[in-house]
């Protein structure tokens, strides 16, 4: 009978210390800088040849466990998106720059969570949410015959550049264990749902690689 107390005493107080220790995890916001590239493109019925180009995303982030397989993560970046689009000997190379804030929310697969050190590189979640963006400059470098000219998108004022773009973003990530940090690796896809321009059928569409470092983390506010 001692032996059956001993063992459940001890499952008791083990389970104990495993709550204890999620619960602490929920408690935590971990925060974070992150930084990648982006090949934005355009699509929709008045994009029909858009290719892609060169971007950036940089910024910062912080993610708040729910428990022990999920977490939100929010963040606050400036990108830099678009496309070239060509039609004979004439192209344009769209620029548009942002400030966005992602609201992601990941599912763990497997390994520790991001406030614990990881040992080996390793898949580590899935994530799906939203980003909303803010549009802060919009320009066009123009190319036809030989000769080029940059200014304005929107230089007759008759294209109407939104300002604002709503995107649906998902991906996933791999942990790196780095000098006794975990970097995060992540691959994303996002698919804008406003109009570019406001009367003409274009949106923003991308695939991007970043890579987030964790700064420091602190108890919940």
């Amino acid at each position: 009978m001692s032996g059956r107390w001993l063992v459940a005493t001890l499952v008791a107080l083990s389970l104990g210390r495993h709550a204890e220790a999620q619960d602490e995890s929920r408690r935590r916001f971990l925060f974070g800088a992150h930084a990648g590239a982006l090949i934005p493109t355009f699509y929709g019925d008045d994009a029909p040849g858009a290719g892609s180009r060169a971007g950036f995303v940089v910024g910062l982030n912080a993610m708040r466990p729910v428990n022990a397989y999920a977490t939100w993560d929010l963040g606050l970046s400036v990108a830099n998106r678009g496309a070239e689009e060509t039609s004979g000997s004439f192209s344009t190379v769209t620029r548009l720059t942002y400030v966005e804030a992602p609201v992601t929310f990941r599912f763990k697969v497997a390994g520790p969570d991001l406030l614990h050190e990881h040992e080996r590189i390793a898949f580590h979640d899935f994530h799906v949410g939203g980003i909303g963006s803010l549009r802060l400059a919009c320009s066009a470098e123009t190319t036809a015959g030989g000769s080029s000219s940059s200014g304005d998108c929107d230089p007759t004022g008759t294209l109407e550049p939104s300002l604002f773009d709503l995107a649906l973003a998902f991906g996933a990530s791999v942990v790196v264990p780095f000098k006794g940090r975990t970097l995060l690796f992540e691959g994303r896809w996002t698919n804008g749902f406003v109009r570019v321009y406001k009367d003409y059928a274009t949106f923003n569409r991308s695939i991007g690689l970043t890579m987030s470092v964790p700064l420091r983390s602190r108890d919940s506010f």
